[in-house]
Formats: C-alpha cells, sequence, structure tokens
C-alpha cells in the first residue's frame, strides 16, 4: 500500500504548494539527524523526504492523487459461454464441459453455484477468487433415450448474479444385434451329406435392423446373406462335398473343421463359430482288389 504523504508532511490533501513546502522545512528542522540525535529521526527524515519529492512536483502529486482517491471497482460478474448445449449424447456416455467465471474488475470475487437437475452436478459449489472454472458434469446413466433435457445452473456472487441455462438431448436407442445361438455344432457328416442349422436374429433395440452375413469356409453357405427385419432366420449350411481332397486322397478317417459366420449390421456386428466333424471309412488298396473295386 502506498503512503498517506499528505500525513507524514502533515498537511491537508488540498493544501497549497507553499503550505506543503512550509511544512516540509518545518520537519527538517525537528527531524534532520543533524538536530535531532534520536534513533527515529532518520527513518522519519527519510520519509518526509519521499513525501515532499513527490507532493512539491505537480505532474507527480496529481499522478499520486488519483491513485489514492481511487476506489476499487464493485465486483462485477462474467460468465461464458452464456449457455451450455451439450448436444446429443449416447445414454450412459459421461458428459462434461466447462464454465469459465471472472471478476470483469481487479477485486475478489466470491460466491454460490446452484442447480436443479439430480443428473447434474457442478464444482466448486463456492468460491472466492478474480477468476475460475466451473467443471459441469452430466450423468446420463438414468435419463431416458430420444428426450430433450433442460435445466439451469446459477451462479449468484457478490458481483451479480448469472443463470445459464443447459440443455442435454439424449439419442434415441438405435437397433441392437442379438443372436441365437451364439455358436453353431452342425455334428458329423460322411460322404454325401450335407447339414443345415437355422440362426435367429433378433433386435432388441429400436429401428429397424438391417445388415449383411459373411460366411469363414468354402464349406459353409448362408441364406440369405442379407437381411432387413427385427425377427430375421437365416438357414446355414454345410456342404463339405466341396473338400475333395479329404474324401478322394489316403490320410485320416475323420476330421474337425471350425469356421464361422461374421454378422455385421446397424446394430453391431456378431462373430458365430461354426463346428464340423467329417468321417470317412477308407478301403485298403486289398479291399478294393477283393471286390473288384465294389
Amino acid at each position: 500500500m502506498e503512503p498517506d504523504y499528505y500525513r507524514i508532511l502533515q498537511v491537508d490533501p488540498a493544501a497549497e504548494p507553499e503550505v506543503i513546502e512550509a511544512a516540509y522545512r518545518r520537519l527538517c528542522r525537528k527531524y534532520h539527524p543533524d538536530l535531532n540525535p534520536s534513533p527515529e529521526a532518520e527513518r522519519r527524515m527519510r520519509e518526509i523526504n519521499a513525501a515532499y519529492a513527490v507532493l512539491r512536483d505537480p505532474v507527480q502529486r496529481a499522478a499520486y492523487d488519483a491513485r489514492r482517491t481511487r476506489r476499487p471497482g464493485r465486483p462485477r460478474l462474467e460468465v461464458c459461454p452464456v449457455r451450455l448445449d451439450l448436444g446429443p449424447v449416447p445414454v450412459g456416455a459421461p458428459v462434461q464441459a466447462a464454465l469459465a467465471v471472472w471478476n470483469a474488475d481487479d477485486s475478489l470475487l466470491r460466491g454460490t453455484v446452484h442447480w436443479l437437475a439430480d443428473w447434474l452436478h457442478v464444482s466448486p459449489t463456492r468460491f472466492a477468487a478474480q477468476r475460475l472454472r466451473l467443471t459441469v458434469t452430466a450423468d446420463t446413466r438414468t435419463l431416458a433415450p430420444g428426450v430433450v433435457y433442460q435445466t439451469t445452473v446459477t451462479i449468484a456472487t457478490n458481483g451479480g448474479a448469472v443463470t445459464v441455462p443447459v440443455l442435454l438431448q439424449t439419442e434415441a436407442r438405435g437397433p441392437v444385434l442379438e443372436v441365437q445361438p451364439e455358436s453353431l455344432d452342425l455334428g458329423t457328416l460322411g460322404p454325401g451329406q450335407r447339414a443345415r442349422q437355422t440362426l435367429r436374429l433378433r433386435n432388441t433395440g429400436q429401428g429397424l435392423l438391417r445388415g449383411t452375413v459373411f460366411p469363414r469356409g468354402d464349406w459353409l453357405q448362408v441364406q440369405p446373406t442379407e437381411f432387413v427385419g427385427n425377427e430375421v432366420a437365416l438357414t446355414v449350411i454345410a456342404d463339405p462335398q466341396v473338400l475333395h481332397g479329404f474324401w478322394t486322397s489316403p490320410g485320416p478317417t475323420s476330421v474337425s473343421l471350425e469356421g464361422g459366420l461374421i454378422i455385421r449390421s446397424n446394430g453391431g456386428e456378431q462373430r458365430i463359430r461354426v463346428l464340423l466333424q467329417l468321417t470317412h471309412r477308407r478301403r485298403s488298396w486289398l479291399t478294393g482288389w477283393l471286390t473288384g473295386g465294389r
């Protein structure tokens, strides 16, 4: 804090220059170290010289008077943004935004934060600062899908109060793919045999389910490969007769195959494991010779 030079020279703030000079001379005669041997004299003389150096100069005195008479301004609250739009968000997704709060003057801003919605939280709730950042958090886990929620956050301070509208929209729940069963075991097949089984798709969400099925394995087929609907039955067909090497070449009499289906849809992707066992009773060359190849 700047010293009170008028009090040091013991003059009125409206004193004329002649009065200030006369007061300075009088105080010099009283506190000059050559005339006053007390320990305090030197310190007082430094204060007197500093005060006189400012008040004797019209420019310095005018600047000093302006600083001396200026009072701190009343706090004035500013908030940005003035509206919070949290946008479309999926139900259950965390949402966080920030409010910048500051005092347009240089003084300290003191205040509290208030809101009504139980799905909203603001931190901190109390503050004393020139500027700060408020964190606004929305908990969407308990909110319904496809709904627009509106509430407000009120910041009340010694510099005024500001109410910020808050808008949050939850996304409408889209399709959700469910597949039953989650894996297929087509059993055991011999020469010339085929197997088929039904795979059922269901939409447990909202909207219309649509997608495409991709078989993995030359011996595996699916009908249809593209679908639109919320209840779909897929026919999965195993035709191992394309595996000529197994049926015609010497080797093991059984083999385990593993293929799969990739189901891609607007309700998600599912991968279905498909198992198949092949068996073949191979004849030896002696059996073939004795039966004449029959």
